[in-house]
């Protein structure tokens, strides 16, 4: 019995140090690391895969995310036909085009992820289109308490918009329960790999749908922009815009933004992957909006080939662009001018001449 009793007390010694090995070691995957961009710590995506395991349950992966995933609801005003009535001495009709227009309030619904957080504020990433045009935006934790938010910046090309909400107001409405969302790398996902889609689906509250990637660097045109987007059959329904699209580790890997409605498609639900979001989400907050070059002109294309049509015979470079319009501000005719002696200095004809005179500013 005395040496089975030390054999224990031997084998308990070894279970302290492996555990004790092993609390530290868990002690240092958990310790993150961040880089600080501008005024917004993103963490980075080596520490944030080592930080969390892949989890057993589906509910699992939502309670990590779930306070990390607002509700958003608006309101805006369109324009609507008067129908008119048929009067027996004259009046308006349906059919008159003069008929008044009167404006008629819209609810809208999205969804948002909470991404950063100052002493004042938490900042909310969603899509533009949710919150475009907007009367007021007002945004939940809960599905039940409502919170006001204000804008603060987005691109309609890219569809990513940023809006916030004042501390106090969330301290006034008793909400106190939020979490600032894990970002992960979009580009290590594999295709195949389980996604989880989480959002406001119909402005019914939070809802939560289960797929796969379906496919990578996906590209797809709406109101003729393009994006490069991840492809899911998670669904993906109208309130759905704006939330998060997450892996089993329960971290962002991309935000819903559309679905493909056919009678004939099934499944096919497309997220902006993180990798992308980031960059933008950075300019928005430091400029509030994405800044391109605009030259404020138009181009035509000119070939060599003889036109009789034509009533004058150009001769022209082998390189160069022709204006062939400016936009309207004034200070666009002076840019005009100069890119026409830059790129024809030798060969500017009257016909050239003629057309730039002829342009209306």
């Amino acid at each position: 019995m005395k040496t089975k009793g030390i054999a224990g007390l031997v084998f308990n010694k070894k279970i302290q140090t492996f555990l004790v090995a092993t609390v530290i070691m868990l002690g240092i995957l958990s310790t993150g690391t961040s880089t600080d961009v501008g005024s917004i710590q993103v963490w980075a995506a080596s520490s944030i895969t080592e930080s969390r395991h892949q989890l057993d349950s589906y509910a699992d992966v939502y309670e990590l995310v779930m306070d990390s995933v607002v509700s958003i609801n608006t309101t805006s005003e369109v324009m609507q036909q008067e129908t008119g009535f048929f009067y027996p001495f004259g009046g308006m009709t349906p059919s008159q085009p003069n008929t008044p227009r009167s404006p008629r309030e819209v609810r809208g619904a999205g969804s948002g992820i909470i991404f950063f957080e100052d002493d004042y504020s938490i900042y909310i990433i969603t899509n533009f289109h949710v919150i475009d045009n907007v009367k007021s935006c007002f945004i939940s934790l809960d599905d039940e308490i409502q919170v006001p938010a204000r804008y603060i910046g987005g691109d309609a090309f890219n569809d990513i918009a940023i809006i916030a909400v004042y501390k106090s107001d969330m301290e006034d409405a008793g909400i106190d329960t939020y979490q600032i969302a894990i970002y992960g790398s979009s580009d290590e996902m594999r295709m195949g790999d389980q996604v989880m889609a989480v959002g406001n689906a119909l402005g019914d509250g939070k809802t939560v749908t289960l797929g796969i990637i379906s496919a990578k660097n996906k590209q797809i045109t709406i109101d003729s922009n393009s994006y490069t987007v991840l492809q899911t059959d998670a669904a993906i329904n109208r309130g759905n815009s704006g939330g998060p699209l997450v892996n089993m580790r329960g971290e962002v890997i991309g935000i819903n933004v559309a679905k493909l409605s056919s009678s004939s498609v099934e499944g096919m639900g497309f997220a902006i992957p993180t990798d992308v979001i980031i960059n933008i989400a950075e300019e928005i907050m430091e400029k509030g909006t994405i800044i391109r070059p605009f030259l404020g002109i138009s181009g035509a294309t000119l070939t060599f080939e003889e036109d009789d049509d034509n009533e004058f015979d150009l001769v022209l470079p082998e390189t160069g662009v022709y204006v062939d319009g400016v936009m309207q501000e004034p200070h666009w005719k002076y840019s005009a001018y100069l890119f026409y002696w830059l790129l024809f200095p030798a060969l500017y004809r009257s016909a050239v001449l003629q057309k730039a005179n002829q342009l209306k500013y």
